[in-house]
């Protein structure tokens, strides 16, 4: 755990630098940039996805031979996943390209949090809270997806609509999933009131507590409308979902609701900004989940991934006064670090963290020559996971 903890704690140190810098600077944007690049990127074995993107990885095809791109039958991948993986095949690649490529959506949030934060770091700080085990080291194709919604959204600022659409397309070729969350880059309207909201939410999360699964109910007519891989996607998904709403969930609902309290009024001179109604938008869209499908976490789980870095965003905007004290900047870094490494030491203290402790670099191996444990700890947790859903379905 202490690797996990000296990331937050070096990202602390280079937050509190960039806001406390007399005149901005992209030095600790770079740094924090690129530390995070290679700890995600130069993994070894480490993480809960790794196993089945190598094994994508040996079962996809290179580009210019007469095999199909994808002949696997019972894994469903979205085709510009499978191009990422058959260019690197064609090239010769071993696997950990494939997660240097996948860590490079970092160095796309952090220019997008240098273009629309004063506090990029602290936001990127943030992120890693909520994001580098459930996202960065478990979900390759969705931040992939991620980086080109943030792209899709910067272009769209500049009035390039055309780049902004192509950059849609590209993340809905990596993960299906972005379809829901694409219409956020476009939505400029105001956004609804903020008790018409949480009502409704209250609504959804009262149905979700007395074990109404609104989710189940409708997958039946939404995979009769589309088909295809999003009917698939939507099996998997309702084989994830629990029976209870956890304590950390209802934190986060929570946290969506405060977060739209503070931003989404009208006397605040950065209301209006694009970004912010990206970031109140996004609020909303994660506010929904958690309480319409809050025992379905590998749906609220996604769209907290591209909320979480948003709303903090955004209320580092409307509320920038408070970092122009020495105590202000020192009290929102340490606030902002306390809950970020908080959240990914709860993370890694539950049952399924055993993939991600201890962390081991590629770099250790090429040194100490000891490849380590992680496919057999990954092994372990699969096993683990199969024998729970075989007692959740028994009678």
């Amino acid at each position: 755990m202490l690797a996990y903890l000296g990331l937050t704690v070096l990202l602390l140190i280079l937050g509190y630098w960039d806001a406390a810098a007399p005149h901005r600077t992209a030095t600790p944007i770079v740094l924090a940039t690129v530390a995070l690049i290679i700890f995600v990127g130069l993994r070894f074995e480490t993480g809960a996805d790794w196993v089945e993107y190598e094994t994508l990885l040996y079962m996809t095809a290179p580009i210019f031979t007469d095999m199909p791109m994808y002949f696997n039958p019972n894994l469903v991948v979205e085709p510009g996943f499978v191009f990422i993986l058959s260019a690197i095949n064609t090239l010769g690649l071993p696997f950990q390209a494939l997660l240097v490529v996948s860590a490079l959506n970092i160095a796309v949030l952090s220019m997008f949090l240098w273009r629309y934060s004063r506090q990029p770091v602290l936001v990127l700080l943030w992120y890693c809270g909520f994001a580098l085990l459930l996202g960065q080291m478990a979900a390759i194709r969705q931040v992939i997806a991620y980086g080109f919604i943030l792209l899709a959204f910067m272009a769209f600022d500049r009035g390039r609509s055309v780049a902004s659409l192509l950059w849609s397309l590209l993340a809905i070729s990596m993960h299906v999933f972005s379809i829901v969350l694409i219409p956020l880059v476009y939505l400029r309207l105001p956004p609804p009131r903020t008790r018409l909201v949480l009502a409704l939410c209250g609504v959804g999360l009262a149905t979700s507590i007395v074990g109404i699964n609104i989710f189940a109910l409708l997958v039946a007519p939404v995979s009769l409308l589309l088909g295809g891989i999003v009917e698939t996607k939507l099996e998997i998904y309702s084989g994830f979902a629990s029976f209870q709403i956890s304590p950390f969930a209802l934190l986060l609902v929570i946290w969506h609701a405060g977060v739209l309290t503070l931003i989404n009024r009208h006397a605040l001179e950065a209301w209006g900004e694009p970004v912010v109604r990206f970031a109140i938008y996004a609020a909303i869209w994660s506010l929904v989940a958690h309480t319409y499908l809050a025992a379905l976490p590998a749906i609220w789980n996604r769209i907290m991934l591209l909320s979480m870095p948003l709303e903090m965003l955004a209320l580092f905007r409307c509320y920038g006064n408070v970092l122009r004290e020495p105590m202000g900047r020192l009290v929102a870094a340490a606030g902002v670090w306390i809950v970020s490494a908080t959240s990914i030491g709860y993370g890694l203290s539950q049952d399924n963290a055993l993939p991600y402790l201890p962390y081991r670099s590629i770099a250790q191996v090429w040194v100490t020559g000891d490849p380590g444990d992680g496919r057999l700890r990954y092994l372990i947790e699969q096993a683990r996971l199969n024998r729970q859903a075989e007692e959740q379905r028994q009678p």
